[in-house]
């Protein structure tokens, strides 16, 4: 009998994928054959949208990468220092951020605190 995977392993598998999913979205939709954003107001489309999907997965975490991320592009303009590297590149180094950055928080630090949690109200209950 193949025993049934647990609700966390789902919506851990689920999250990868939609994530997958937004990567390969923003990869094919938001760039042109030489791999550079189009400067149409539907290319901005495409990106934004991404983006707030990927802020929504991995929030509350995930909105101090994207500040992380505009900072950091912001000193770099300031100082005259241009990236000569592909947008395709860019969004992956940001997607990459972003699936870290909420993976963590949502399938690591969350159920550790849970688990803390319950272990003191535990301790706490039996004394």
């Amino acid at each position: 009998m193949i025993p049934r995977p647990s609700a966390v392993l789902l919506i851990r598998v689920a999250w990868l994928i939609v994530m997958v999913a937004v990567l390969v979205f923003w990869q094919t939709a938001g760039f042109d054959a030489h791999g550079t954003a189009p400067q149409t107001t539907q290319g901005g489309e495409h990106h934004l949208l991404a983006l707030l999907v990927l802020s929504a997965l991995s929030f509350p975490s995930g909105l101090l990468w994207a500040g992380l991320l505009n900072i950091l592009a912001y000193v770099l303009h300031a100082l005259g220092y241009s990236l000569d590297l592909p947008d395709a590149f860019l969004v992956l180094f940001a997607w990459l951020g972003f699936v870290a950055i909420g993976y963590f928080q949502w399938f690591k630090l969350l159920p550790w605190l849970w688990h803390k949690r319950r272990a003191r109200h535990a301790q706490d209950s039996a004394t």
